[in-house]
Parts: C-alpha cells; sequence; structure tokens
C-alpha cells in the first residue's frame, strides 16, 4: 500500500510541476494555476475549509469573478478540500456568468461557527 500512496505522490507531484512550469496565457491556464497553487503552495484551500470562506474575503470574491468568467472550470482543488455538503457552493456563491460585465460580485455572508 505504501509503494502504491508514494507511486501516487509522484504521479500527483509531477502534474503540478507540469502546471508550475507551463506557460500561461490563457483565463484557463491561470484559473489552473489558482486552483493548484492554494493547495500546494499556501494550504488556503484548507484553511477555507476549515473557517469559510467570511475569512477570506479577497481570494473568495477573486474565485467567484473568475468562475463567472470561465463557467466550466471546475477548480477540481478547492472541490476536494472543500468537501462538506455546502461549502464548494457557499464559496463560489452564485457563480453565474454575469450579464452586465461587472466584476462586483456582491458581499460574502459571515459563516456562523
Amino acid at each position: 500500500m505504501r509503494k502504491g500512496q508514494t507511486r501516487l505522490l509522484l504521479q500527483i507531484n509531477a502534474l503540478v510541476a507540469e502546471i508550475r512550469d507551463a506557460p500561461a496565457t490563457t483565463t484557463e491556464d491561470f484559473l489552473a494555476l489558482l486552483d493548484v497553487a492554494p493547495d500546494h503552495e499556501l494550504d488556503l484551500a484548507s484553511d477555507i475549509a476549515f473557517y469559510g470562506p467570511a475569512d477570506y474575503p479577497m481570494i473568495t470574491r477573486l474565485f467567484r469573478a473568475l468562475a463567472r468568467k470561465v463557467p466550466d472550470f471546475e477548480f477540481n482543488s478547492l472541490r476536494r478540500w472543500l468537501s462538506s455538503p455546502g461549502q464548494f457552493e457557499q464559496l463560489m456563491g452564485d457563480a453565474t456568468p454575469l450579464e452586465s460585465g461587472r466584476e462586483d460580485v456582491g458581499p460574502i455572508q459571515p459563516t456562523v461557527l
């Protein structure tokens, strides 16, 4: 089992390295970087999962705005960490495309502990 885990971690690290080193030119490229960085460089995804998006209003606003720009982007790293019912949806809010083109994503509701 340890060999399997080691092999999987090596594969994950290789994929993260590819994403890190790949040229980023499109919005989707930058979203892929943003999806991987909170988990692999900042430990931010686990913090958002623990404390909730209300404690991270700027990054929450950024994620919501980007989710509106590219509505089919999956944010896999965040989905994995924010696995409790409703956590990912709370972070993303109503991430439907903005019709007016405005960047304002509205207020973030505080998390009740």
